[in-house]
């Protein structure tokens, strides 16, 4: 009964060391950590009251087990039918960590003469990478930026087609901004579920009989994806409203939409008779509105205070003197963009599950091996008869 009580405890520690390494495995940081948990494991008492050999045995039984056993969810992850060069550079690192180093740590500590100096080191190391731990975990989603390049050759064909409107029209004037209005986050983790980006355009063109200005504005949307590329959400799903006055009236004025994907960006051309008596004057406001997302998996979340962003251009040309160009823009994307937090998890299956949320499951297994390893080693038991002590010796 001993002898199965001895076996049952090493494969239900086993188990759990495999499960631990596992959740390593996938962190960016995996080397620092590994080596940690190889002092770790080195310091629990099954593990060292262990013979040499069938200590060096266990240790490798368990790490070529968690080895194994993470090269086939990855493979499962990222689809590796043909492994990137990069991919098999982190393959080959895991065969290092896993099955050399990890054994030969833990081996060498459960060797070593058990000092509180050892002790301390470890339990210290591995508390300390909490907190790395908690400023990596927002990282585990990323987005697509948008191609500042893009947008210049927005400008660059809205200046080419306003020039051929104006027919030689003279360029006076032409800008473009963007930046991130807005963040949308998980409201529980805090990790970037999608971010909505502004554009704006403005321009000013003259020949000797006409006029044009130029006002454009739209968004570009970037919806994130895990580290293993799925998307955390299918779509974001918007109102939009275009208004816009000038004075005097406009001759005529033309409309060109920029779109493709997660982009739009409207352009609107005002021409106006040259000379003008006064001056002239467009008022362009441009607003979107975001009531509902649409989840990876389909599902309709309606938002329950719709996002609202919007964003006004006026222009003002007074002749031979003055030319003003106004962009305000809720929220102002030339400050910190506006973090929303949106009660909603992406749908998972249980491997990318374990994957995605390895942040808060390594959290939870670095303060259950603390507390074993120090429950073993009655490290409590120690603290409390020090503060007994400190207390008996403390003068009234």
């Amino acid at each position: 009964m001993e002898v199965f009580y001895k076996v049952l405890n090493l494969i239900i520690i086993g188990a759990a060391i495999v499960f631990t390494m596992i959740i390593l495995n996938f962190f960016p940081t995996r080397v620092a950590l590994i080596v940690f948990f190889g002092v770790l494991t080195g310091l629990l008492v099954w593990v060292r009251k262990l013979d040499g050999s069938k200590r060096i045995m266990f240790l490798l039984s368990v790490s070529v087990t968690s080895f194994l056993i993470t090269l086939i969810f990855r493979s499962a992850i990222y689809n590796l039918i043909s492994p990137s060069l990069v991919e098999l550079i982190i393959i080959l690192q895991l065969i290092f960590f896993n099955v050399i180093v990890f054994p030969f740590v833990a081996n060498l500590v459960a060797e070593a003469k058990l000092n509180k100096v050892i002790l301390v080191f470890a339990l210290l190391m591995l508390l300390l990478t909490i907190p790395q731990i908690t400023v990596l975990s927002p990282l585990r989603s990323q987005g697509e930026r948008l191609d500042i390049d893009h947008v210049e050759e927005i400008a660059s064909e809205a200046d080419i087609r306003a020039r051929s409107l104006l027919h030689e029209g003279e360029l006076n004037y032409l800008s473009w901004y963007t930046g991130i209005a807005y963040f949308l986050r998980n409201s529980i983790f805090g990790y970037g579920l999608a971010h909505i980006n502004v554009i704006g355009l403005r321009g000013y063109y003259n020949n000797d009989t006409h006029i044009l200005i130029l006002a454009g504005a739209g968004i570009f949307t970037s919806i994130y994806a895990t580290e293993y590329g799925k998307p955390l959400l299918n779509s974001l799903d918007f109102k939009h409203i275009v208004n816009y006055t000038t004075v005097p009236e406009y001759k005529d004025t033309r409309f060109a939409v920029v779109f493709g994907g997660n982009l739009y960006v409207s352009i609107f051309y005002f021409i106006f008779d040259y000379p003008v008596e006064n001056k002239v004057t467009v008022h362009f406001n441009d607003t979107w509105i975001l009531f509902e997302i649409v989840s990876n998996d389909g599902r309709i979340i309606q938002l329950s205070n719709p996002l609202v962003l919007r964003h006004f251009i006026n222009i003002t040309i007074v002749k031979n003197e003055t030319e003003i160009y106004i962009s305000r823009i809720f929220p102002d994307i030339f400050y910190e963009p506006i973090s929303v937090y949106i009660n909603y998890n992406p749908s998972l299956d249980p491997i990318e599950t374990l994957v995605f949320y390895k942040y808060e499951f390594t959290i939870v297994l670095i303060l259950l091996w603390v507390l074993e390893v120090s429950r073993e080693h009655g490290v409590f038991r120690k603290i409390l008869n020090y503060i007994k002590d400190l207390k008996e010796y403390t003068p009234s």
